[in-house]
Parts: C-alpha cells; sequence; structure tokens
C-alpha cells in the first residue's frame, strides 16, 4: 500500500481510510462513515481490527477489549455477526471491488486485512518518515519535501472518534511523538538553510492542530524564526501565550532557553524602538552590551559570522594585525563526517570547549552539523596552531564519544596567499 493518496483521486473502486484527526471510510462516491450512527459497533469493530492488521485476534479478546462493560454469552457469534455485516457494507458500496478488506478465520482467531486498491493515511505517514530518514543525510530537499507532506498528513489525534479506548491510546501516543519528532526535524532542515519564513508557517499550522506546550524546542525555533524575519513583538506574544498555557496544562514555567531568548528580544527590542537621543557613549555602550554580559569567546550564528568576517576583511585591508580565520570539524576514527546521532551528542561537548578556551574578542558559529567556524583576534599562525592544541586536548579529555577527533585549519583574513596552517 506504498500508493499515494493523490495518486487515486477521482478513481472509482477503491478505499481510502483517514484516521489521523477525523475517522472517514470513503469507498469510491460513498461515505460509508456516515453509517456510524447506525453503526456503532461495526465501527468499532473495523478500527480495532485496522489497529491489529494482519494479526490473529480471538473473539473473546475483541468483544472484551471493545465492549468490556457487556455482557456477551456468545462473544464469538456476535464477532461473527458484525463481521458479516461489515462485509455486506462494503459489497453494497462497491459490488464490483469486493476484496478490499479481508477477514480470515484460522486457529479460533480473526485475522483482517486490506486489499492492494486500500489507502491509509498511517501508511504513508509512516512510510514518509521512513524516507525521510534515509534522505536527511545525503538529500536535504528530499528529506524536506518527504517531512512536509508527512506533517501535512497528520490533521489530528489518531482516531479522535473513540478518545478514551485503553486499545487506541498506545498507538495514538506513537503516531503523536513521531509527528512531533518529523516537525523538529522539518524545523531544523528549513532553518539550516535559513528558510525561516517556512519554519513560521510550518510550527503556525502545527500550533492551530494542537499547541504543543511540552515540545518548547519547537516553539523557541518558532520564536527566534519570528525575530529572524522582523517580527520580534510576534515572538513575545507568543511567548506570553505559552507561558500562560504551559502553567494551565503542565503546571510548569517555560524553560532556561525559552526565558533567555525572550530577554534578549525584549532587551534588543527596547533599544531598537528607543526614541530617545542619548550622546553619551558610555550610556549607549551599556546599553548595546546590556542583553548579554560576554565573559569568553562570542558565540553567534552564521549570519552574524559572516557579518564579522567581512569587517575583519576590510580591516586587514588597513592594518597588518589581522584576524585568523579557522574551520574546526569533527571526524570519525577513518577521518571522515560521522553519522547525524553521534554529531548531535558530540557538537555541544565541542561547543562547550570552544567557549572555555578561547578569549574574549574571539567568536564562534557551528557552520554545519559538523564543523564551527572560529575567528581569533590578534593572532598569529603559530598562535592558533597552539590554541588549536589547546582546544583538542580539552575535547579530548571530555568527548564522550570514542574515536572522535578534530581536524583544524587556519589562515589569516584576507591573506592573498590563503595558506592552511596544518596543526598536525
Amino acid at each position: 500500500m506504498g500508493t499515494q493518496e493523490g495518486d487515486r483521486d477521482g478513481e472509482a473502486n477503491r478505499l481510502k481510510i483517514r484516521t489521523l484527526g477525523q475517522f472517514v471510510v470513503r469507498c469510491g462516491d460513498a461515505v460509508l462513515t456516515e453509517e456510524a450512527g447506525r453503526s456503532q459497533k461495526l465501527w468499532d469493530l473495523f478500527t480495532y481490527f485496522l489497529r491489529n492488521r494482519e494479526r490473529l485476534v480471538p473473539p473473546d479478546t475483541i468483544a472484551a477489549q471493545l465492549w468490556p462493560e457487556a455482557d456477551n454469552a456468545d462473544p464469538k457469534a456476535a464477532v461473527q455477526d458484525l463481521i458479516y455485516r461489515m462485509r455486506r457494507l462494503f459489497r453494497d458500496a462497491l459490488p464490483s471491488c469486493e476484496d478490499l478488506i479481508r477477514v480470515d478465520f484460522s486457529q479460533g482467531c480473526y485475522s483482517f486485512y486490506l486489499g492492494d486498491a486500500c489507502w491509509c493515511d498511517v501508511d504513508e505517514f509512516l512510510e514518509l518518515t521512513e524516507e525521510a530518514s534515509r534522505l536527511i543525510d545525503d538529500d536535504a530537499a528530499g528529506a524536506v519535501d518527504a517531512l512536509q507532506r508527512c506533517v501535512d498528513l497528520y490533521r489530528g489525534h489518531y482516531l479522535p472518534e473513540w478518545p478514551h479506548q485503553p486499545w487506541i491510546l498506545p498507538v495514538r501516543q506513537y503516531y503523536r511523538r513521531i509527528y512531533v519528532r518529523n516537525l523538529m526535524q522539518l524545523t531544523d532542515l528549513l532553518r539550516d538553510h535559513d528558510r525561516y519564513p517556512e519554519v513560521i508557517d510550518v510550527c503556525e499550522r502545527a500550533f492551530m492542530l494542537e499547541p504543543l506546550p511540552e515540545a518548547e524546542e519547537l516553539h523557541h525555533r518558532f520564536m527566534e524564526a519570528l525575530v529572524r524575519v522582523g517580527r520580534p513583538s510576534d515572538a513575545l506574544e507568543h511567548y506570553e501565550f505559552l507561558s500562560g498555557l504551559m502553567k494551565q496544562q503542565l503546571d510548569v514555567a517555560p524553560g532556561e532557553s525559552l526565558r533567555e531568548l525572550c530577554e534578549l528580544i525584549r532587551s534588543d527590542r527596547e533599544i531598537i524602538e528607543s526614541e530617545q537621543v542619548d550622546r553619551d557613549l558610555s550610556s549607549v555602550s551599556g546599553k548595546l552590551m546590556r542583553a548579554e554580559e560576554v565573559e569568553g569567546a562570542l558565540l553567534c550564528d552564521r549570519e552574524v559570522f559572516r557579518y564579522l568576517y567581512r569587517l575583519e576583511m576590510r580591516r586587514a585591508e588597513r592594518v597588518e594585525d589581522r584576524a585568523v580565520f579557522g574551520i574546526i570539524t569533527l571526524t570519525d576514527a577513518d577521518g571522515d563526517v560521522p553519522d547525524r546521532a553521534v554529531l548531535e551528542r558530540v557538537a555541544p561537548q565541542l561547543e562547550e570547549v570552544l567557549l572555555s578556551n578561547l578569549r574574549r574578542g574571539d567568536v564562534i558559529a557551528q557552520w554545519n552539523g559538523a564543523q564551527f567556524l572560529v575567528l581569533l583576534s590578534a593572532f598569529r599562525g603559530d598562535d592558533a596552531i597552539v590554541c588549536f592544541s589547546r582546544i583538542e586536548r580539552g575535547f579530548s579529555a571530555g568527548c564522550s564519544e570514542p574515536g572522535i577527533a578534530l581536524e583544524g585549519r587556519f589562515r589569516a583574513v584576507a591573506d592573498e596567499i590563503e595558506r592552511d596552517l596544518q596543526p598536525h
């Protein structure tokens, strides 16, 4: 059942089942779930079979899980009667396509199968998730496309018309966890390519379905994207909404990362929106530094790093004392880039080592999952090699992953020779 829904739009003799956000069974032009009000037990059985496809299930188990409070003297007969009615419902809707569903009885158990002419949203949801996982390291554009289609399929909780059935709850949470993880991967990929308007669109559509107060990192990315496109007031408004929601639903306050982002936005907006004329250099300098007191190296994003690098290039045209530009790469024992899961664990460790081993005035930024850029002020080439050796020792002492090493390359900013300084 790997064919996508769109490949069958407009075709007759097809069964289409939606379970995410709303339960709808469409057979050709007929919407069979319009019968739900008169056939609740029939649809109870159908959804139970759908959840337990291709599994052997005894009729006693079916009756006990679906109708625990009912007194079924003969559960096998009750289930058998519903199966007969279910088959007749599909046969009447599409007489020419009787193999849309199949229910077998073997070893005293029932097993349910969907035919090849069937489409179910959760099947495509899982297939797109697997496709994105395969593509994420080698084909970011393909992964983004798969993830976007996947999150579009998720329109709400699995089988919401059955809110409290114990046999549905675990799988409902399972699909929800996959959905949140896909949202995180999608926004991560979009952010890596500075596609902030798309991050905003993805998050807004997700929050309209469900506010996800526990997914703080997703809200952080949403607020960050709002700031990037020049909407700091909207970011602060969202923070206030999220704070109230977290207090109401989880009885907790936003975490440190969100609070720091909020304070930074407030400080920056206060400075930018100020109309007061201030001729005191000390006063203006204090306002500029108020958002963050930098004790060691400056950690910034790629856009800020690019600006500072260009500034150093201009300065290098006028003075001989040039800054040193470097790239530090995480590698495995074979000198290759480690896989994504390893990078997600060790990149924050390298960041901490860089912050603790570089000086005020130095600048660092994460370029991608495996590389950091550094801009070392008032360094000579030999000084950079000594500095890198210190970084290597610190990283080696604290790295939690065996076999992970660093490769560093440095050169003076705007050096016409552009000579790589090999630290080994």
